[in-house]
C-alpha cells in the first residue's frame, strides 16, 4: 500500500492472480479471463475499434474474445507488424523500461519493481501515447512504415543482415 502511494498508483489497478502461498510463478499467462478482469476496471465507451496482435488468448476457440467483451470491432495483426508498428511494442514500453533498468530500484522487491515499472508507463504515455499512436497508427504511410521498422537512416539493415547470417549459421 505504501508503495502505490509513493508512486500515485489506484489500488483498484493492481489485481493478484497468484496463488495465496508458496507461489513460484514470475509472469501472468495471458487469457482472456485476465482480459475480462481487466475489462471489469475500464469500461469500453460503444463503437470501440480494438486493435491487437493475433495471439492466441485474443481468440480462445476461435472468436474474438474483445468482442465479446464489448467492443465493436477486433482487428488483428501478425506479430511483426504489432512488434514494430504498435504505440506500446515501439515506443512505450522501451521508454518505460530503459527509465526503469536505470532508476537503482531492487527488483528483487516485485512489488515495488513492478508497480514503479507501472508509474514509468502511465507518464510517458501521458506525455507521448498519443503522440505514437498517431504517428505509428493514425497516419502511418508506407515510408513511415518502413522507416518504423527499419530506422530513419537504415540503420536495422545491418541487425538484419546478423540475424540471417545467424540463422544461415545455425541450419547448418
Amino acid at each position: 500500500m505504501n508503495a502505490l502511494a509513493r508512486f500515485g498508483i489506484n489500488a483498484k489497478r493492481v489485481i493478484y492472480i497468484g496463488t495465496e502461498k508458496n507461489e513460484t510463478r514470475i509472469y501472468a499467462s495471458e487469457s482472456a479471463a485476465l482480459l475480462q478482469r481487466f475489462f471489469v476496471l475500464y469500461q469500453i465507451p460503444p463503437n470501440v475499434v480494438v486493435f491487437s496482435d493475433n495471439g492466441k488468448f485474443f481468440f480462445p476457440s476461435g472468436v474474438s474474445a474483445l468482442e465479446s467483451l464489448g467492443f465493436a470491432k477486433h482487428v488483428s495483426y501478425p506479430a511483426p507488424v504489432h512488434q514494430h508498428l504498435s504505440s506500446n511494442d515501439n515506443r512505450l514500453h522501451g521508454t518505460a523500461k530503459a527509465r526503469w533498468r536505470n532508476s537503482g530500484v531492487d527488483f528483487k522487491d516485485d512489488v515495488e519493481s513492478s508497480l514503479l515499472l507501472i508509474s514509468y508507463l502511465d507518464v510517458d504515455l501521458a506525455d507521448n501515447g498519443a503522440t505514437w499512436f498517431k504517428r505509428n497508427i493514425l497516419d502511418l504511410t508506407t515510408k513511415s512504415a518502413r522507416e518504423l521498422i527499419r530506422g530513419k537512416y537504415g540503420q536495422r539493415a545491418q541487425v538484419d543482415y546478423d540475424r540471417l547470417y545467424g540463422y544461415h549459421i545455425l541450419r547448418a
